[in-house]
This record gives C-alpha cells, sequence and structure tokens, in this order.
C-alpha cells in the first residue's frame, strides 16, 4: 500500500480519531495545490517553486507514512540543494507528481473507521 497504516494511525491517535476527517480533507486539498504549483513550476522552469514545494512535502509525507513519496522528495530535495537543472530531474519530477496523486488519491478514500486498531 501506497500509505504506511501503521504510521497515519499514530498520528491520529496523537490528534484523535475524531480529527481526522478534517486533517484528510486539509490533506487532500493542499496536496491538489501543491501537484498543481509542482507541474506549473516544472513547465514553467519555476526552479524556486519547484524546490520549495518539494522540501515541504518531506514532512507532509512523513507525518501520513508515504514512504515511496519520501523517499522520492528526499532525493529530489537533494538534487535542488547542489543545484541540479530542472530538465536533469524532469522524469524523476514527473514520477513524484504520480506518486503524489497516488498518495492522495488514497488518504482521501480512508476514513476514521479504517485507521481504528484492531
Amino acid at each position: 500500500m501506497i500509505i504506511d497504516m501503521s504510521i497515519l494511525r499514530a498520528m491520529v491517535r496523537d490528534v484523535g480519531i475524531e480529527m481526522f476527517p478534517g486533517i484528510r480533507d486539509v490533506y487532500v486539498q493542499e496536496a491538489t495545490e501543491t501537484i498543481e504549483r509542482i507541474q506549473k513550476a516544472l513547465s514553467s522552469g519555476d526552479y524556486q517553486t519547484l524546490a520549495r514545494d518539494i522540501h515541504t512535502q518531506k514532512s507532509v509525507l512523513g507525518t501520513y507514512g508515504a514512504a515511496a513519496a519520501l523517499e522520492q522528495a528526499l532525493s529530489l530535495d537533494r538534487k535542488c540543494k547542489a543545484g541540479v537543472a530542472i530538465g536533469e530531474m524532469e522524469a524523476e519530477i514527473r514520477q513524484f507528481i504520480g506518486t503524489l496523486l497516488e498518495t492522495r488519491d488514497a488518504v482521501s478514500g480512508l476514513t476514521a473507521e479504517d485507521l481504528k486498531e484492531f
């Protein structure tokens, strides 16, 4: 699964299960906006926006247990900090966008009931 449910359950335990629907909805909205910004930054060559959004995703993705997307964000963040040209990272950025979409959709489909421990 694209989401490590044990990590997400731990976050929900910390904030309370009743908070999950709101947290989920905020994540889905922000993820959608981030994906759009990254796509636009990629097509326009806006390195600063691209680097900032990739960097921000590291903590967000870790909180939600999105290991695959987090690994991609870490790799891209290192490349941005090293000044690698956008063109050299384009395929990896496009793959990252796809993983972000999968992650957003996976979180979007979760309910509080899914996160209860049995």
